[in-house]
């Protein structure tokens, strides 16, 4: 599929092919949000059954893995930027 000009994704912004398949992207991404929101919503919930101390832990783990998968994110962004700056 080619990328649209300008000119064409103006033209063609509000026709309902684009609006159909722009909404068919677009549930499984609000589906996916819910549902995540939904888990943390229940996750809370049945860890604070346990008391405050269990979900003061559950926070601080989520938190610590949380920062981990971002520290290796942004190492492996860092050593792409390096690579392809040393490629030309």
């Amino acid at each position: 599929m080619a990328v649209p000009s300008h000119q064409e994704a103006i033209t063609n912004y509000g026709k309902p092919e684009r609006r159909n398949r722009l909404f068919a992207l677009t549930v499984p991404i609000i589906g996916g949000m819910v549902s995540h929101n939904l888990t943390n919503i229940v996750n809370t919930a049945v860890v604070g059954l346990h008391g405050v101390a269990a979900l003061a832990a559950a926070n601080v783990r989520k938190t610590g893995l949380l920062f981990a998968i971002l520290q290796g994110l942004s190492l492996r962004i860092t050593r792409a930027t390096l690579f392809g700056q040393a490629l030309g």
